[in-house]
């Protein structure tokens, strides 16, 4: 694999086949499990066919299992395998989720008695858990009453109802009972806008105060006859009742959601294909080095009762799909990729350059170890917790990492750490030495240093432009927009580091490199590409803003460090107070400085990086695959 290939989008080809009907389903699983075919709908162009072959229907099918999938999810709910989790614990919280072994052929009999499954375990649920949940909320507002919860049935001579309602309907119903029926005895509990009410009365007064509960928004709790002892005991009881509802009905149902998403997603697949009487039409797809393994996994699920034709690319670039290559922490980055825009399929995938320098940008303009060392606490945190649950997370997560890592690498070469709070408490004692340079008080040279960095950049992206034209046999477009650049920066190159200004010497041959580079871009792109040497100006002189937001951050830090400096002399409260004030200072920085730093590197690569030589537009890759929550395939089944 060469050079090109490795910085370029995997090589695609096109697989059409023909699959017995008997075998369809059993092919459509194999597919699944690659997750390796990107398919093509075929419902446009199989018009031109007249009748046959005709465009497959499932949307019927399609709606049946996603009310089954609604139900599952109900359930899920209900079980308390799957709940809203608050903002905290939705970043931070880990994933305890158990994954279960499951086989193909269990996975088949599962859908195929599905409506008996599910009814199942919603009669269940409805017995065991619905039916107690209001009641087990009523005692746990009563648990400190010395009452058996067997006392609040209704007996021969008492009517005893119990039931929730809003509180301003607590008043209504209150103040109507009082009236019409003094001598019942009413109990009121609960926080918030929903209040539970108990109302005891003479058995002759039933109708009565049904009568009167009847027009209102009332709604009855009916106490199990199971729960006779203490609310504290009924409570224990309900829960231990619940978790065996959990124990017995929990891994079906989890194995149920899976497989009737994956049986959602093969049918949504359906109907990007086409059909005779006994044979489905399919096309789409497959990574190159991937024909083999596709074509083994077809024949061996159809029995070789299927025909697959494998074809090179002969559609415009934009109809191919574009699936980047994986190359680990790398991957991490495509999402800033892709938020851009995906390559198109001809296309240089810039993610390995945004994995290096993106990083480097967000650390330099931190550029403090303390600030470092809170972002690689966040990354490692978030990775814990909300990258347990989503691949995007866990992305962020390492970018975080990566990111806080090079702040502190930077932090310990400009002695840069909260902004001079090691001075300030050691009154002097201790001060970071500075093993490089200090942006703050060095800014002229600093300044040069990033205008160098931004050119480096810049040169990579001209560079890659170059590669990208001569793929895509763009010669014209290569020597106006990047031969003529790379001239010209070659020429500056040789004047400045040579320091010979003057038309001799090297000097005659930097002056030459910059006049064949502008005699390049007049050529290619006529008088208007002289716009073009000032936009390049103009993208260097907008990495300055690596020093601005690096200085801004430094100054900020000292400028909380003098106000400590001035809170620590306080008798008593001082030291404690400037303690807080730079703690919170640390937190706010890292704050503010995320959000900047960011939105900037990602400005640095979007407008001036890309717009060398990255369109984006392209198709992603999107294969027929089943991301399963909470089972995993057992192979060989």
């Amino acid at each position: 694999m060469g050079l090109t290939s490795k910085i370029m989008p995997v090589r695609m080809v096109k697989l059409k086949c023909l699959i017995l009907d008997d075998y369809l389903e059993e092919v459509m699983i194999a597919l699944q499990r690659l997750a390796t075919v990107h398919l093509v709908s075929l419902q446009g162009s199989l018009s031109r066919w007249e009748k046959l072959p005709e465009p497959c229907k499932a949307s019927d099918e399609i709606k049946f299992w996603e009310e089954i999938s609604q139900r599952i999810e109900k359930i899920l709910r209900k079980l308390n395998i799957k709940r809203d989790l608050g903002l905290l614990e939705e970043i931070f919280q880990p994933e305890k989720r158990k994954s279960f072994e499951i086989t193909h052929r269990e996975e088949l009999k599962l859908l195929k008695d599905i409506l008996n499954s599910v009814d199942s375990l919603e009669n269940d649920i409805e017995e065991n858990i619905s039916r107690y949940k209001l009641v087990r909320s009523f005692l746990m507002e009563i648990r400190n009453l010395p009452i058996d919860v067997e006392k609040l049935h209704s007996s021969e001579e008492l009517y005893i109802t119990i039931g929730q309602t809003t509180t301003d309907n607590l008043l209504r119903i209150e103040k109507d009972i009082k009236q019409k029926l003094p001598h019942t005895v009413l109990y009121s509990k609960g926080k918030g806008r929903k209040k539970f009410l108990a109302i005891v009365a003479l058995r002759r007064f039933e109708d009565q105060i049904n009568s009167l509960l009847e027009d209102k928004p009332f709604e009855h709790i009916s106490i199990p006859e199971d729960l006779t002892d203490d609310p504290t005991h009924c409570i224990r009881l309900i829960d231990n009742k619940q978790d065996e509802v959990l124990k017995r009905n929990g891994p079906l149902a989890m194995k149920l959601h899976d497989a009737v998403n994956c049986k959602i997603e093969r049918l949504n697949a359906l109907e990007k294909m086409g059909k005779t009487e006994r044979l489905f039409i399919l096309e789409g797809w497959i990574p190159e080095e991937q024909i083999e393994e596709v074509e083994k996994a077809v024949q061996k699920a159809s029995k070789g009762y299927a025909k697959t034709l494998i074809e090179e690319p002969d559609e415009p670039e934009r109809n191919i799909p574009t699936l980047l290559r994986k190359r680990k922490i790398i991957d991490s980055f495509e999402v800033i990729t892709e938020m851009y825009g995906v390559p198109h399929y001809n296309e240089i995938d810039p993610t390995p350059v945004i994995a290096l320098f993106f990083p480097f940008f967000v650390g330099i303009m931190m550029g403090d170890i303390s600030l470092g060392a809170i972002l690689l606490l966040g990354g490692f945190l978030i990775y814990r917790g909300a990258g347990s649950r989503s691949t995007k997370m866990a992305d962020l997560a390492k970018i975080l990492l990566l990111s806080g890592v090079i702040s502190i690498v930077f932090g310990v070469l400009t002695g840069q750490f909260m902004g001079g709070a090691m001075e300030l408490f050691s009154q002097g004692q201790i001060v970071l030495p500075i093993l490089w340079m200090s942006p703050a008080d060095d800014p002229i040279n600093f300044m040069l240093t990033v205008l160098i960095i931004g050119v480096i950049h810049l040169l990579v992206g001209l560079v890659l432009g170059v590669i990208n034209n001569l793929v895509n046999r763009q010669i014209r477009t290569m020597v106006g927009d990047q031969i003529s650049m790379l001239l010209m920066f070659l020429g500056g190159a040789i004047i400045v580091v040579t320091g010979n200004y003057q038309f001799e010497g090297y000097g005659v041959l930097g002056y030459s490199a910059l006049i064949g580079g502008l005699a390049v871009l007049l050529i290619g792109k006529g008088p208007i590409g002289l716009l073009e040497i000032t936009k390049i100006i103009s993208n260097i002189i907008s990495y300055v803003r690596i020093l601005a937001l690096n200085m801004a951050s430094t100054w900020m830090g000292r400028t909380f460090v003098l106000l400590a400096g001035m809170l620590i002399n306080i008798e008593y409260f001082g030291l404690p107070m400037s303690i807080i004030l730079l703690l919170f200072s640390q937190f706010f920085l890292v704050f503010i400085s995320s959000f900047s730093t960011f939105a900037h590197s990602m400005r640095l690569h979007y407008v001036e990086f890309f717009g060398r030589f990255f369109t984006g537009g392209g198709v992603s890759f999107s294969p027929l695959k089943c991301e399963k929550m909470y089972t995993e395939l057992k192979m060989g089944e």
